[in-house]
């Protein structure tokens, strides 16, 4: 499991574009097979959108509501801790297949991508059950389960 920090999200919160405490912020499920160094190169929404999971069995275009999220300075260890509550992707009426990817972004700046996680393999979310991406007590996304 792979995860990747795009650049652009690093310069798009630089320059003011993203806030980490104010900005609402989504996940989507894809498929794929991308190479880590064309995701950590992807800006936007847009550079990945094709290999999003299509629409239904619970799933929808354009992902979840990411809540929770914070950017926490961690002056003891000199780093800024980017927090969300975990995330929830439910099959509902039949499996979601193919899934690889979870991937973060800020649709208030700009669709910039901000947070990749690579499960290492597709995944199936059987009908009736979830997908659960655990975040780290000290930030970003973790581990995950299938239940």
């Amino acid at each position: 499991m792979a995860e990747i920090i795009p650049q652009y999200f690093i310069k798009q919160q630089a320059i003011g574009v993203i806030n980490f405490n104010t900005d609402e912020f989504k996940s989507i499920l894809c498929s794929g097979t991308y190479n880590e160094a064309s995701l950590r190169d992807s800006q936007t929404y847009a550079n990945v959108s094709a290999n999003e999971i299509t629409s239904g069995n619970g799933y929808f275009t354009g992902g979840i509501d990411v809540s929770g999220t914070s950017a926490v300075v961690d002056d003891t260890n000199n780093r800024t801790l980017y927090k969300c509550a975990d995330l929830y992707f439910t099959a509902s009426g039949g499996n979601i297949t193919d899934v690889r990817y979870a991937v973060m972004y800020d649709p208030d700046g700009e669709n910039t991508l901000v947070y990749v996680f690579d499960f290492g393999e597709n995944k199936t979310i059987a009908d009736g059950c979830s997908l659960i991406v655990t975040v780290d007590t000290v930030g970003f996304m973790k581990s995950y389960q299938l239940t």
